[in-house]
């Protein structure tokens, strides 16, 4: 079943043992490499976007060395 599918008011909610798991890998993940970095002017920006009828995201983000 697709997120979105699971977000709709009509889908019954499970949190089990397999989801608390997954979530506590997603917060060391996230708590374990830097989200933010220092600005540095000598990469171009990139604008990437996401949209649709309920929801606009937006990240811009700095072209890597690497590209």
């Amino acid at each position: 079943m697709s997120l979105s599918a699971r977000l709709r008011n009509s889908a019954e909610f499970h949190f089990g043992h397999e989801h608390k798991e997954a979530f506590k890998k997603l917060k060391e993940i996230f708590s374990a490499i830097p989200l933010l970095h220092i600005f540095k002017r000598r990469f171009p920006l990139e604008l990437h976007m996401e949209a649709s009828s309920w929801r606009l995201v937006a990240v811009l983000q700095p072209k890597s060395e690497s590209g």
